[in-house]
């Protein structure tokens, strides 16, 4: 595998990306064993081609692997079985009629793990995984772990595990590892407390589901149940339904919101009240594709949710919907919510110091950025408002098209795949794109003698559609690294066809609770244990400042610790902007603010305001503490709480 060394030691290919197609194959492996313990891989039904089925069972199947796997036959220094592999995962991709294989695309796309794709591997270690990843150790035996019947628990847990890893290369060993693994195996990572990411027990994920979601769609069914309403109009206000989680995590809430909403529709199509498997499964994989939206700012996290949802919704012989309109990687809480904003400018508090910056350029920085919403700046939004608007418009009858494509075969995929992928280079999307970065991006933006200085003039630039030689330079550059870096996510620019009905039917979820002041001991806890574990604040304090005077590994260790503070005080200095500034949390941007807080108005404000619902688990703290009283206050005050139900951890 010299290829492959070799671009991860020039950097062509990095330990983060390196990490992603190791997970992509894994989760293709997940597939694979799922689909193929549950009977519904293949593109005819049960009993036909039975020649084709038997010629994968008895020479590709990956139940194969499982057997030579604890009996320990074959493991030796020859690659076949993984070649075997590759074979699968491209005739996967655009089918094998000899094995009766459909074109499934999606995850078994070639863009998925191109370097993977091309390296070796021994039959040994591949064995040595698969033995790993079939049988679970209980006692001094193995037992098979059990494909069939994964659920949300399970991939929720698989994705709280994958959440502790963080890659590591030693390029003198040539070894490939993870930061803080123990001796017994643990992980002591600390992504899953960064992200404050945990996984929900379904008991709570069902109470919230038939408190929040069951009376949208009770409502929206009564007129069927009636008798006044036909099966054909309730069929199509079902698939019309749109549910959002926020934070999804490994798909839980999405998951199970799918399935109730499938089982309703599922039994509005029937003639006679009795709904087959096939039927249902049929009604999961449209719902999947129609009716649930799904954001987080993990992309490992975006991935498995992905991969549950095809698991769940795979109708044998369809290939894998597209996702990538509905289940998105970003920051919730980072960005613009209303186009309107823009037309006040860049607010003052976008130019307050943080960590590492100059304070007489911020102050400068300030000044200008003043100055040119003061000399008319914002006169000229009245100029573009119509542009903007009519772009808007653009944007949603584009996704409302694309929401109406079929995805009979992969070519009806991956036609929307390519007209989706276009929409990101189109004039309409990039003007609100590059103008939302802009304004968000002055929060996090350095401000430092030679770096770039996003001002206002810049957004209305490209609201207008200006070309980038008339921006400052680097400007535009700056925006986009900061978007791509914190994630930024414009809700109506992602969602355009959702918030044109006024917003989501229902909002669900189990959101982090963490603050977002860094949390040093957290931060330290894998990649400097003896930081983490320091006495007292002064100690921790003086030993980080010890770092910049280490070696490379100890001075890069600071800068990043440094990095991450300033990016927590950006966060901090966004959400704590006035509504009068065009701030998005004037309820709970207050105090020392807690991530839950921000995210319950966030649903508050994704929901259909006539007759959307949010369910969500947060702390009691919501009711009770200090810097939540405007908020339950607010909702409490509007008759907007239904129910608040408190449990003992």
């Amino acid at each position: 595998n010299q290829q492959l060394r070799e671009a991860l030691y020039n950097g062509s290919l990095t330990k983060e990306e390196y990490f992603k197609e190791l997970l992509r194959l894994i989760y293709r492996f997940l597939f694979l064993f799922t689909t193929e313990e549950r009977g519904i891989l293949h593109a005819s039904s049960k009993n036909e081609k039975i020649i084709e089925k038997d010629f994968y069972v008895r020479g590709y199947s990956l139940s194969r692997l499982k057997d030579k796997a604890i009996q320990r036959s074959g493991w030796n220094v020859y690659p076949d079985l993984w070649e075997g592999c590759k074979t699968i995962f491209r005739c996967l991709d655009r089918s094998e009629p000899a094995l009766d294989l459909p074109a499934l695309g999606g995850l078994f796309n070639q863009s998925q793990c191109p370097h993977l794709d091309r390296a070796q591997l021994s039959n040994r270690n591949l064995l040595s995984a698969m033995l790993n990843l079939r049988w679970a150790v209980a006692g001094n035996s193995r037992l098979p772990v059990d494909y069939k019947n994964i659920g949300p628990e399970e991939l929720g847990s698989v994705y709280e595990s994958l959440l502790e890893l963080v890659p590591d290369i030693d390029f003198a060993s040539r070894s490939f590892s993870f930061v803080g693994i123990d001796r017994e195996g643990a992980p002591a990572g600390n992504v899953r407390k960064t992200t404050g990411s945990y996984y929900t027990p379904e008991p709570l994920v069902q109470e919230l589901l038939k408190t929040a979601l069951d009376p949208v769609i009770d409502e929206l069914l009564k007129g069927w149940s009636n008798g006044l309403v036909s099966s054909a109009e309730a069929e199509k206000s079902l698939l019309g339904l749109k549910v959002c989680d926020p934070a999804c995590g490994s798909g839980h809430f999405l998951l199970g919101a799918g399935r109730r909403i499938a089982e309703k529709l599922a039994l509005v199509r029937s003639l006679d009240g009795s709904v087959l498997p096939a039927d249902y499964r049929s009604a999961l994989r449209e719902v999947i594709g129609h009716c649930l939206y799904g954001v987080d700012v993990n992309p490992m996290a975006v991935e498995l949710a992905k991969t549950a949802l095809w698991l769940e919704g795979h109708e044998p012989g369809k290939p894998l919907s597209f996702l990538d309109h509905h289940i998105r990687c970003g920051n919730s809480l980072i960005g613009v919510f209303d186009v309107e904003v823009l037309a006040k400018g860049i607010p003052d508090e976008a130019y307050t110091p943080l960590s590492g910056d100059d304070i007489a350029c911020a102050k400068a920085q300030k000044k200008a950025n003043l100055s040119e919403r003061e000399q008319g700046w914002n006169n000229l939004y009245t100029l573009f408002e119509e542009p903007v608007e009519q772009a808007e418009k653009v944007l949603v009858r584009f996704h409302q098209n694309l929401e109406t494509l079929d995805e009979v075969d992969l070519a009806a995929v991956e036609h929307k795949r390519k007209l989706y992928a276009e929409l990101a280079t189109s004039p309409e999307y990039q003007c609100i794109k590059e103008a939302s970065d802009l304004w968000t991006g002055a929060f996090f933006a350095p401000k430092k003698q030679g770096k770039p200085a996003i001002l206002t003039g810049d957004v209305w630039r490209a609201l207008a559609g200006a070309p980038e030689p008339e921006f400052s330079e680097g400007v535009l550059a700056l925006a986009q690294q900061l978007s791509a870096q914190h994630h930024f996510f414009h809700w109506k620019l992602e969602f355009p066809e959702v918030f044109a009905k006024g917003g989501f039917d229902c909002v669900l979820g189990n959101p982090p609770w963490d603050r977002i002041k860094l949390q040093e001991i957290e931060f330290f806890a894998a990649p400097d244990p003896a930081i983490a574990r320091a006495q007292n604040a002064a100690e921790r304090t003086h030993m980080i400042e010890n770092l910049q005077h280490g070696d490379d590994a100890d001075r890069a260790l600071y800068n990043e610790f440094i990095s991450a503070r300033r990016n927590a005080e950006a966060s901090s200095l966004f959400v704590h902007t006035s509504a009068d500034s065009g701030g998005r949390y004037p309820l709970s941007g207050v105090g020392d603010v807690n991530l839950y807080a921000l995210f319950a108005e966030l649903f508050l404000n994704l929901r259909e305001p006539k007759n959307g619902r949010s369910g969500l688990i947060v702390p009691s703290g919501i009711a009770t503490d200090d810097s939540t009283k405007d908020f339950f206050g607010a909702i409490s005050r509007k008759g907007l709480l239904v129910s608040l139900y408190d449990f003992e951890n």
